[in-house]
């Protein structure tokens, strides 16, 4: 059976605010020295001007520390007469280091956030296929930060490709491409 929605997508109106590029919001956030990390308690708003924002997480970012104040005040008139409130409970303000979708955020450039390395480095030897799919997807989350990550995740995806749900083989190969991510992932780089 075949739904063709053509209709239905010219009656409904556009989202002329879509979400934007989660790489393009992080990486034009670092350089900058001062940050404000900010939780909206309401769903994605488009505000612009030296905010990124993602669904409800803000960052306010400030090339300099004497332009963080007016920054500051730009954004909190901007929320105010937008009327949106934010999570006290889970913002910093006047920082130089903080998590943004997932990424440590500070001045010299982007890190992996830490907990998404000890998650992968605390994986004892996988078991199964539910193992190296969840493997993959946290190789995912980190591959901007892994050199020649297609080439590194090339035998789990293979054994993922190959494996089905009630044959699966954690070959060699698998184990020594495990241990040798894991001492790559110990000591992660920072990318500017």
């Amino acid at each position: 059976m075949c739904t063709d929605f053509t209709s239905l997508n010219k009656a409904c109106p556009k989202d002329f605010y879509l979400l934007p590029c989660l790489g393009r919001l992080v990486d034009g956030s670092a350089g900058h020295e001062i940050f404000d990390f900010m939780d909206a308690s309401r769903c994605y708003h488009q505000i612009g001007r030296n905010m990124e924002i993602y669904v409800d997480d803000m960052l306010v970012k400030s090339k300099e520390k004497g332009h963080h104040l007016v920054n500051f005040k730009e954004t909190f008139e901007q929320l105010r007469s937008s009327r949106l409130r934010i999570n006290l409970e889970k913002c910093s303000f006047g920082v130089t280091l903080g998590k943004f979708l997932g990424y440590m955020m500070r001045e010299r450039g982007i890190k992996p956030n830490p907990d998404k390395i000890k998650a992968l480095l605390n994986m004892e030897p996988l078991a199964g296929y539910k193992d190296i799919q969840k493997l993959t997807g946290c190789l995912e989350a980190l591959s901007r930060f892994i050199s020649k990550s297609g080439e590194q995740n090339l035998p789990f995806l293979k054994n993922l490709r190959r494996a089905s749900k009630e044959a699966f083989s954690w070959d060699e190969e698998c184990a020594q491409a495990f241990n040798e991510l894991k001492e790559y992932l110990a000591s992660p780089k920072l990318l500017s």
